[in-house]
């Protein structure tokens, strides 16, 4: 899946996401990195593709440190 091609993900639309998260703060932002570092998307496609964030806030969170540090931001949350 590229940025932007959203719509052809439409048998997804109905996939229940849970509302538990299964990895703490520290965690989510190493995968984050690992993601963006292995070229599979730039940053700024990654924080697009959340859509309810500013990169800023995403930029943000990544600069956090700590296992709850960020838990309650959008960023955590959409990632």
């Amino acid at each position: 899946m590229k940025p932007g091609e959203a719509d052809r993900l439409i048998p997804e639309k109905n996939v229940a996401v849970p509302h538990e998260i299964d990895y703490d703060c520290d965690q989510l932002r190493a995968l984050i990195k690992l993601f963006i570092e292995r070229g599979l998307w730039a940053l700024d496609h990654f924080w697009q593709a959340l859509g309810r964030v500013e990169r800023a806030q995403i930029t943000s969170f990544l600069e956090q440190r700590g296992e709850k540090d960020g838990n309650r931001t959008m960023v955590y949350h959409l990632a």
